[in-house]
């Protein structure tokens, strides 16, 4: 697999893996904190704030045409920072706060992830199928990853355990992003 020998993709893969394990966890654990105070949510709340996952799919195709406009290293930095204000939102405890934050997160990561993608499938020449199957699995791996390790940030530190494990990783994507952005 020659795909794993090439430096210049490392990175992408690395969003992959990286940006699952950042997204799922808050999303796994955040009923968690709006069960209690001074939130107190029933379920039926908890599930309707879920509706801003439908921005993604609205984000894909709009980082696609930022990444064109502005350079995919400019679209990663700008997705990461936009994911790393968002986390930090989600520790007000305030449920505007909450859906702003969501939203944010939203936005960062599949700007991060779409942009992660379509940089990766533009460095090949051939061997799309293979590169795409291993991002995948970096991916989901990622999602396994962020939700277990996120497990035991709750265990120990809440809330805000969660967030602050989570917010270590944002520096693969915007490491990314100035390597991009460098080579553009």
């Amino acid at each position: 697999m020659d795909i794993v020998k090439r430096r210049d993709l490392i990175l992408f893969f690395g969003c992959g893996l990286t940006g699952l394990l950042i997204f799922s966890p808050v999303f796994n654990y955040l009923p968690y904190r709006l069960i209690e105070a001074p939130f107190d949510f029933s379920t039926e709340v908890i599930t309707l704030i879920y509706l801003v996952y439908v921005l993604g799919i609205f984000m894909g195709p709009l980082a696609g045409q930022c990444s064109n406009r502005y350079g995919g290293g400019n679209t990663l930095i700008g997705g990461t920072c936009i994911l790393g204000a968002s986390l930090v939102t989600l520790l007000i405890p305030s449920v505007a706060a909450i859906i702003i934050g969501l939203l944010g997160v939203c936005a960062g990561f599949f700007t991060v992830h779409s942009v992660a993608v379509g940089l990766l499938n533009q460095k090949l020449s051939s061997g799309h199928g293979k590169a795409n199957a291993l991002y995948s699995l970096l991916y989901y791996a990622g999602g396994w990853i962020g939700i277990t390790g996120a497990g035991f940030a709750f265990q120990i530190a809440g809330w805000g355990g969660v967030i602050a494990f989570v917010f270590c990783f944002l520096v693969v994507p915007l490491y990314t992003g100035y390597v991009e952005k460098a080579s553009d």
